[in-house]
């Protein structure tokens, strides 16, 4: 009997596993790989610490404090977990967001598509903003990119990229994001870091001393031809970056039409755009992405009269080429675009809120959570009511008053009618605007090439108005002193 109680007392464990194969994610001390890295195996818990599959032996009964206790230990330690899984996410979208795999695939086609050159991109530059990893600027060397500056906000990855830009010529590396460069962030510049457009800045080197650099310039279509073979040797900056929300998408893209204005005028000669025709290779939401195109898409009617007009002004200054679409079946309908999701990034976006007029937006084949690629090119050539405004002319002055005279169009209430509008804003210039132009029009409806006639009249009066002097100075850039 003794025997056998001994044996029934001996424990039959079986051998399992103590942990899961758990991949986790990934924390800003980390360096990954872009290419094999994916959201989608990282379940839900991977944050928290391996879970014990061996079996339980059993318990006696726990009293009633005891099982109170066990609660509110067990709820704490679930508050705690979850504390810090947020505060490792976010201090991953502190650091940035980064394009992986198809992401990144896109953006490397669409930079040999915007060089001349078959296979190399010799001929173009490249700004990278937090992409977390050298392998996309090893990639654009082995093409032999002109030069590559790699811009981080950790300082982790930052290091590592410096690190990596010691050992090449034409690769920089600094601690910073773009809304440094583009003079939108909290922390204010003296100067404009031009040393973030080319990695072969100085810090004791102008811009004069460069031969291959141009200043991007308006020309007339006669003189496109001849001009763009005479630009071809110039250097083209391109800026690569994944803009995380929506008030950011629209901050950079208006910084955007800030800098261009700014440069065109004169009123501020270092911008992105003194150092060429600066691109913007980024992903915009569904969202952002029709407020920006809807006057130049029919389709997208239904949004409001102030973002048609907004639209209006940014599509004159600059093009917006989708970089990834399908062939529709619909013959109305040429191309669809196509996005990504929010897996395509590290880490993962934010998640994407409820907008409006979404169920609309996806009737037009733009799904509310997608990113879009997207390339923004500054435009060469302009027209306002049939007249030229190029470089040489000196026309370039006037886009800040136009720029001021569709935001101005773009505030008033969208069933005001036309002569009202004109009437109560530059009275004096009314009288000379033929009726044709002004007609029964409400304001929502009148079309821009029409605002364009009208802004030719009502310019000189509009120049001298305190509202287009306060928009011209809120136009500068913020510099620190």
């Amino acid at each position: 009997m003794r025997i056998w109680n001994r044996i029934r007392c001996i424990s039959t464990i079986r051998k399992n596993p103590t942990c899961q194969d758990v991949k986790a994610p990934l924390v800003s001390s980390q360096v990954f790989d872009p290419d094999v890295w994916s959201w989608n195996s990282a379940p839900e818990s991977s944050l928290d610490l391996p879970i014990d599959s061996s079996p339980n032996f059993s318990m006696p009964p726990a009293t009633s404090s005891e099982t109170e206790f066990a609660e509110n230990e067990e709820s704490t330690s679930s508050s705690d977990d979850k504390k810090k899984r947020s505060e490792v996410i976010e201090e991953n979208r502190s650091d940035g967001h980064a394009p992986i795999k198809s992401a990144l695939s896109i953006l490397m086609r669409s930079l040999q598509k915007s060089s001349s050159m078959t296979t190399s991109l010799s001929d173009i530059d490249v700004t990278l903003f937090n992409f977390h990893s050298t392998k996309f600027a090893e990639r654009l060397l082995n093409r032999n990119v002109s030069s590559v500056v790699i811009v981080e906000s950790s300082h982790v990855f930052s290091k590592n990229a410096k690190k990596f830009a010691s050992e090449f010529s034409n690769v920089s590396a600094y601690r910073a994001d773009i809304y440094t460069l583009m003079g939108v962030g909290r922390k204010k510049t003296a100067q404009f870091p031009r040393k973030m457009m080319f990695a072969d800045f100085g810090k004791n080197e102008t811009p004069e001393q460069y031969e291959n650099i141009h200043p991007l310039t308006l020309t007339s279509a006669e003189s496109s031809s001849n001009s763009e073979h005479l630009h071809a040797k110039f250097r083209r900056p391109h800026l690569l970056g994944v803009l995380p929300t929506p008030t950011i998408q629209r901050t950079i893209l208006d910084s955007m039409i800030q800098h261009v204005l700014l440069h065109h005028s004169g009123n501020d000669e270092d911008t992105i755009f003194r150092y060429g025709d600066t691109n913007l290779l980024t992903f915009l939401g569904s969202g952002i992405l029709a407020q920006y195109t809807c006057s130049t898409d029919n389709r997208l009617n239904f949004l409001s009269h102030q973002h048609r007009r907004h639209s209006a002004l940014f599509n004159k200054l600059f093009e917006v080429k989708m970089l990834q679409t399908r062939q529709s079946e619909d013959p109305e309908t040429a191309e669809i675009p196509i996005g990504h999701p929010p897996t395509s990034f590290h880490p993962l976006l934010p998640t994407a809120k409820k907008i409006t007029h979404e169920k609309k937006l996806s009737d037009v084949n733009l799904t509310n959570g997608l990113q879009y690629p997207v390339q923004i090119l500054p435009q060469k050539h302009l027209k306002i009511g049939g007249n030229e405004v190029t470089t040489e002319n000196g026309m370039g002055r006037m886009l800040v008053d136009y720029a001021c005279f569709m935001t101005q169009i773009g505030r008033q209430p969208n069933a005001k009618a036309v002569d009202q509008v004109v009437r109560l804003l530059w009275p004096e210039s009314a009288l000379s605007i033929p009726a044709d132009i002004l007609g029964d029009h409400k304001i929502g409806q009148l079309p821009n090439d029409h605002l364009d006639v009208i802004f030719q009249h009502v310019h000189e009066e509009l120049h001298n108005t305190s509202i287009a002097k306060t928009y011209c100075n809120e136009l500068k850039i913020k510099r620190a002193i």
